[in-house]
């Protein structure tokens, strides 16, 4: 997965979509080992893309010796590109089109330890950053054969694991730790007071930066027929720069009635769940529409 621009007419590319492994690289953690040992942050971001690279190639090397009967339908009956292997063959030919990445995590945290300033604000060092891990990876895939990538991790539940081993090791930083976790991968912090428009604009530089993987989220409060209109003009503005987009909304339905309103889990759980229309509990709460 991921963006690849052909480099002439005649260059050609294959669209597939497996990844065999990612190491996120917990980025404030880096930046605040660098600066507490005195030493260059890129040279610890290095070190820690060592240990990642190791572990990729380990990854890799397990996974390449794996026979096609581990899963017959892909790569034996054709489920993956080339699979069409005998029960005994080993599966390296097929999985020499896939990608083993480098995911990160905390660009915002990184930036305000680094700059004193939101990513919002400034995205200069979180750019530099960014092009450093991919000449590292240029690299690596050189040397080892191995299809690099720069993943920009959809880490959820790593993200608060993340903030709390920089607290640990750290203590608390004002503007960096106060959520209690640390930014996804290249987004906009979610306090960030932008518009939809300006928070697709402000990510879409680190889209070329992050091909092994990337989306871009925007909340909104509701779908509703005078909104259609508005969603559908953030998306055709998201595909014009090349974006992978997804618009998320809250919204609770009711099975009595058939009621439909906008989510809110800022309202007490039975107050929230509490059909508005005809006073119903039988309701479903959907926090997560795409």
């Amino acid at each position: 997965s991921g963006t690849y621009i052909p480099q002439d007419e005649n260059d050609k590319f294959e669209i597939y979509r497996c990844n065999l492994g990612v190491v996120s690289l917990n980025l404030p953690m880096i930046y605040m080992k660098a600066k507490t040992e005195n030493e260059q942050f890129f040279d610890v971001l290095d070190y820690y893309m060592s240990i990642g690279r190791n572990i990729g190639k380990k990854t890799a090397n397990y996974l390449y010796k794996l026979k096609a009967s581990c899963d017959p339908l892909v790569f034996m009956e054709g489920g993956f590109d080339g699979g069409t292997l005998g029960p005994d063959d080993c599966i390296e030919p097929v999985l020499k089109k896939s990608t083993i990445s480098f995911g990160y995590g905390g660009l915002h945290e990184l930036t305000k330890l680094h700059l004193g300033k939101k990513l919002s604000e400034d995205s200069s060092f979180a750019v530099e950053t960014l092009k450093h891990i991919n000449e590292n990876i240029t690299r690596y895939k050189k040397e080892d054969g191995l299809l690099w990538a720069l993943y920009g991790t959809p880490g959820e539940s790593m993200l608060p694991i993340f903030c709390e081993q920089f607290i640990k090791e750290y203590g608390k930083v004002k503007g960096v730790t106060n959520n209690g976790f640390f930014t996804n991968s290249f987004h906009m912090n979610v306090e960030d007071d932008i518009t939809p428009i300006e928070k697709i604009k402000k990510e879409s530089v680190f889209f070329p930066l992050s091909v092994g993987g990337c989306i871009c989220h925007v909340r909104i409060p509701s779908i509703a027929p005078e909104m259609n209109e508005g969603i559908k003009s953030l998306l055709r503005y998201s595909m014009s720069l090349g974006m992978y987009q997804s618009i998320n909304h809250a919204q609770n339905r009711c099975r009595e009635c058939g009621n439909h309103w906008i989510g809110d889990d800022s309202l007490p759980f039975e107050e929230n769940y509490t059909c508005p229309k005809c006073g119903s509990t039988n309701t479903i709460g959907i926090r997560r529409m795409n």
